[in-house]
């Protein structure tokens, strides 16, 4: 597409990563949804959040919701139809008010993780759940408190658990082990120097800016872990009959050393820095004409489940249901035989409602919504974000951690407008010219759209947090997060 994204601004310091997506295939139009929790909603059921009731916000940990539980996830479907051992570490975000929302619940043989939005890396506490200045641990083992990793970094503690998976695994048995990372969701905490070559520290030192300097250091150990794991699947005889699918959640937050340049915007945002991310896929099983190429085609985060399911692992007629992803396994694994598209359309989202700030949840003039056909875009009902370079983020030059609160940052918190932005992505992905005045058939056409997917949408899953409950559920579980409705304990 002509643009560097974080794959590529970050590839001198990510040499392993890098190598493993230069002998696969990249995914060069990829998208997530704006934040976590609809992001993995919907990459676990191949299902839009709008049909999900995921739609809105994110959960948080007192949090009252959670994905509903009529919808079967990945690992349910590899494990009942297939035969698959099914693991799961780091984290969840999925609901885990009530026993039934938890992973080993919904498919996971195995689960390892926190189960919350986000954490510090050494301690793991978690900086949204705190009661007075205690916050509570979040890390869990099957629905044992995980209290020996605390003090561990949350890299090598999982980076250790999948070892530990595939030493206690047999090769010859179907393996499906999801890997959701922690780094490099704030808050940033970087292990210390000493863990970093001389090499790496040159090149950190490189770096002016000292949020993006931190969010390097972080990355960089990341590559590090994924290079210790596929070579301990190597050594046990997993990796040659291995798909190794890998996706970025959600844009990142300038003010925290992301980078989505010159891509318009940042996490939480429908902008294009929001929910178009980096993506590959890397297996030894990829024939020579695919490797090293790029897949220029529109791909979403529900299309993994189909991907998987159907492309891969020749799924029976109707085993996945209605859904909203679709397959590509085999134009990805063959591009030079497969014409056509898998994908022309993609609903990006539609919300409603405002965010629950001060006591208050209001209906929007203008919902937040954006949907791509071909070429065009239309978003509506966001405000008019800017274009973040890594020299003017909101934090540099500044003193001390700019902490990631929603409410306080300039960029990665959330404005409304009643605009109406068109573009044409292909011609201009960083969104710089708003052609709705120019194309109002166009705008009409997309809109159409967007209300037959209005007709369908489910109510929203998100309920307002009970504190009360669930800090005096967490103070009677040792001081972590878990259940805290109908009885609490895991």
């Amino acid at each position: 597409m002509g643009y560097n994204n974080e794959l590529d601004q970050i590839a001198k310091t990510t040499p392993f990563m890098d190598s493993l997506a230069a002998d696969g295939v990249k995914l060069s139009s990829y998208y997530s949804q704006q934040l976590c929790t609809p992001a993995r909603a919907s990459l676990l059921t191949g299902k839009y959040p709008i049909h999900l009731g995921m739609q809105h916000d994110v959960i948080q940990p007192e949090s009252p919701f959670g994905l509903p539980l009529g919808h079967q996830i990945m690992p349910a479907y590899l494990k009942e139809h297939f035969g698959y051992s099914t693991h799961m570490v780091g984290k969840w975000h999925l609901g885990h008010f009530k026993k039934e929302y938890l992973p080993w619940m919904r498919g996971f043989d195995n689960f390892f993780g926190y189960l919350s939005d986000q954490l510090w890396y050494y301690n793991h506490k978690s900086p949204h759940a705190c009661k007075g200045n205690y916050c509570f641990y979040d890390m869990n083992h099957n629905g044992e408190n995980a209290e020996d990793s605390i003090g561990v970094y949350s890299t090598f503690l999982f980076t250790d658990v999948v070892q530990q998976i595939m030493e206690e695994s047999d090769p010859a048995d179907p393996l499906f082990v999801y890997l959701s990372w922690q780094n490099v969701h704030a808050p940033l905490d970087p292990p210390p120097e000493t863990y970093f070559s001389a090499e790496e520290l040159t090149v950190l030192a490189s770096i002016d800016d000292p949020y993006r300097r931190t969010f390097g250091s972080m990355t960089m150990i990341l590559d590090n872990a994924m290079k210790k794991i596929v070579g301990q699947a190597k050594s046990l005889g997993y990796y040659d009959n291995s798909i190794m699918m890998v996706m970025s959640d959600n844009g990142g937050c300038p003010y925290s050393g992301g980078y989505n340049y010159p891509l318009r915007g940042a996490k939480q945002y429908l902008w294009e820095g929001g929910i178009r991310v980096n993506a590959f896929v890397h297996s030894p099983m990829l024939s020579t004409r695919a490797r090293g190429t790029t897949y220029d085609k529109l791909f979403h985060v529900s299309d993994w489940l189909p991907t998987i399911v159907t492309g891969v692992l020749h799924a029976a007629p109707g085993l996945l249901g209605k859904l909203d992803g679709v397959d590509h396994w085999k134009h990805i694994v063959d591009p030079t035989e497969q014409t056509g598209t898998p994908r022309a359309e993609l609903l990006h989202n539609i919300d409603l409602w405002s965010l629950y700030q001060y006591g208050n949840m209001t209906l929007l003039n203008t919902p937040v919504q954006a949907i791509r056909v071909g070429d065009w875009k239309l978003l509506t009902g966001q405000d008019d974000s800017e274009w973040y370079e890594p020299d003017s983020s909101p934090c540099s030059g500044g003193s001390g951690y700019c902490t990631p609160t929603y409410e306080s940052t300039d960029d990665c918190s959330f404005s409304y407008s009643n605009n109406i932005y068109l573009f044409n992505i292909s011609a201009d992905p960083g969104e710089t010219t708003n052609l709705a005045t120019d194309y109002p058939a166009v705008v009409s056409e997309l809109f159409s759209k967007i209300d037959d997917y209005m007709d369908e949408m489910e109510e929203p899953a998100f309920r307002v947090e009970d504190y009360h409950k669930a800090y005096q559920a967490f103070l009677a579980n040792n001081d972590f997060i878990g259940p805290f409705l109908d009885g609490g304990h895991q």
